[in-house]
């Protein structure tokens, strides 16, 4: 019996070995995963990370069918003569594994950890996902061995640097791996005409200029147009319900790589604007803030994540109970130890720097604040019991500042103290400032307010080795939709009156709309102006919104 089994293990590992394995995936159907990329899957750190949102979709179904439209776009891509023999096997293997991995370095709750945690605990820290996604895979390589199964499918240190550039864009010096497949020398690759300073730093050394567009395909850092993006534009409108129009096999399909100035990247057919264009605006929607998911976002993901936006990323009730796991987190910080390097203590905020804590840092923190014995963990354990039986923090109000009034995410406490300082009684209900929470949202393009199409090119069959630049026509161009929100939460029901009105007051002294409850006007959104260009010269004000701590 015992050789028996010895043999079918023997069996299924070296049929892993030799051929892709195939998965049924839940929006693309059958995707097929490479050898090397299943090596990767069946790591500890990538495990752990799979409990990354397990309720919407795992990280295994996301990671891989990334990783799957990444060669689904270089099959097209290679069918293009002047660049097919510029695609090896080995660039293929890479961009699918940069594919796989470019979420590793995501913390409990995805964004609501760097986006919202690490900034109170570290409001100067310069960390990101990205960076941490380059580190868990250095790590996740190392502490697995996988050097020898790298080497043996043809990869060598230059690649794990191409990898890594893929994620993060150049690498600074001290995140570029050293040996991790036995050979430490790295063959930088940079650009001698460039007068830059410090230039090893800000080229890509992975791959020569004629190759550079590869690294558009996973995390595309020029126009956002990207694998990734196509995938959570499909995926969460498919798990959330909520229909997509948006089409990525017709840009797939419809995909060429021409010169731009001399550096070769990805360009669409132009008989597919209009797909790109309702990427970037639908008529009648209000474009997606800057922080969706909480990070910085691209123009590509403005107006195809409206029905999400407004539906599940930025719904008043998420918001409010992100911030309250986000108190959590930040009471039970210096309590939770995670087992780090050399069995050494880490706290939550501090993994980052740890990837062996890290890898154990996901969303199940929160069963250890809930379960803990600890008594200091307390007021962590009573956040998370609210949140549990839904004695969640009362929305009050929202309002939008009126034309050039600017707002911006530190002036958050300062606006908490400008409300409660509107509060006739505010002596007889005891509020101060830490009893109101306000959210500024920034509503905007991801490129302040330059045009969201600057950067993409087209081509025509007429002409289909050059890069053409389309205008839309301005009836119908991008524009900041006015009706961009503040919001405020509360505790009972003359908490929130007196902050209602308060916050009304406060309006009406920092030239912000008054909100619908407390205005004659007969409207709280704006009658929209007509579709216009964006005058670079004006930047559209920043959304306050106001919540009140205390039980509705």
């Amino acid at each position: 019996m015992r050789k028996y089994v010895a043999a079918l293990i023997t069996f299924f590992t070296t049929t892993e070995e030799a051929w892709e394995l195939v998965f049924n995936d839940p929006v693309h159907g059958h995707i097929s995963v490479h050898p090397v990329c299943m090596a990767i899957i069946n790591t500890p750190q990538f495990q752990e990370n799979i409990t990354i949102f397990p309720k919407l979709h795992s990280l295994t179904y996301i990671n891989d069918s990334v990783c799957w439209l990444a060669g689904e776009l270089l099959d097209v891509l290679k069918q293009q003569s002047n660049i097919c023999d510029l695609i090896t096997e080995r660039d293929e293997l890479c961009v699918k594994i940069a594919a796989l991995c470019h979420d590793l370095g995501h913390g409990p709750f995805s964004h609501l950890f760097d986006g919202w945690f690490l900034k109170q605990v570290h409001p100067n820290s310069k960390w990101t996902h990205e960076e941490g996604s380059v580190e868990m895979f250095t790590h996740m390589v190392r502490s697995n061995d996988l050097g020898p199964v790298f080497a043996k499918h043809g990869l060598d240190d230059r690649d794990m640097v191409f990898i890594l550039e893929q994620i993060y864009g150049p690498l600074p010096e001290r995140l570029v791996p050293k040996g991790l497949i036995g050979k430490p020398e790295v063959h930088h690759t940079v650009n001698q005409e460039s007068d830059m300073e410090d230039s090893s730093e800000k080229q890509y050394r992975g791959r020569p200029v004629h190759q550079y567009f590869l690294y558009e395909i996973v995390a595309n850092k020029r126009n956002g147009i990207d694998v990734d993006k196509w995938d959570y534009f499909a995926r969460d409108c498919y798990m959330l319900g909520i229909p997509a129009s948006f089409d990525y096999r017709r840009l797939i399909r419809f995909v060429r790589v021409i010169d731009i100035q001399g550096i070769p990247a990805l360009c669409f057919r132009d008989k597919e604007k209009s797909t790109i264009y309702d990427i970037f605006h639908t008529r009648n929607s209000r474009p997606v803030h800057w922080n969706i998911y909480k990070h910085e976002c691209n123009p590509l993901e403005t107006c195809v994540l409206c029905s999400l936006h407004r539906r599940a990323y930025q719904h008043k009730t998420c918001n409010i109970i992100e911030h309250m796991i986000v108190e959590a987190l930040l009471a039970a910080n210096d309590y939770i130890k995670l087992p780090g390097t050399n069995s050494n203590d880490i706290r939550i905020s501090d993994a980052i720097h740890d990837m062996e804590a890290y890898t154990h840092l996901t969303d199940d923190v929160l069963v250890l604040i809930e379960f803990s014995k600890d008594p200091a963990l307390s007021k962590a354990q009573s956040l998370l019991n609210r949140i549990y039986t839904r004695q969640l923090y009362k929305f009050v109000e929202q309002t939008q500042p009126k034309e050039g009034t600017i707002f911006c995410k530190e002036d958050e406490r300062a606006c908490e103290r400008g409300i409660i300082h509107f509060i006739a009684d505010g002596k007889e209900l005891n509020l101060t400032p830490d009893d109101v929470v306000v959210h500024i949202l920034t509503l905007n393009y991801g490129g302040g307010n330059s045009d969201p199409l600057e950067n993409i090119h087209f081509w025509s069959k007429h002409v289909p080795n050059k890069p053409l630049k389309l205008r839309q026509p301005e009836e119908s161009s991008p524009h900041t939709c006015p009706d961009d929100p503040t919001k405020t939460p509360s505790r009972d029901d003359a908490v929130v009156a007196a902050l209602t009105d308060a916050f009304a007051r406060w309006c009406e002294h920092n030239n912000c709309l008054v909100p619908l409850g407390c205005t004659t006007c007969g409207s709280f959104t704006p009658v929209p102006s007509p579709m216009r260009k964006i005058n670079s010269s004006k930047r559209r004000a920043d959304v306050p919104t106001i919540q009140s701590k205390m039980t509705p």
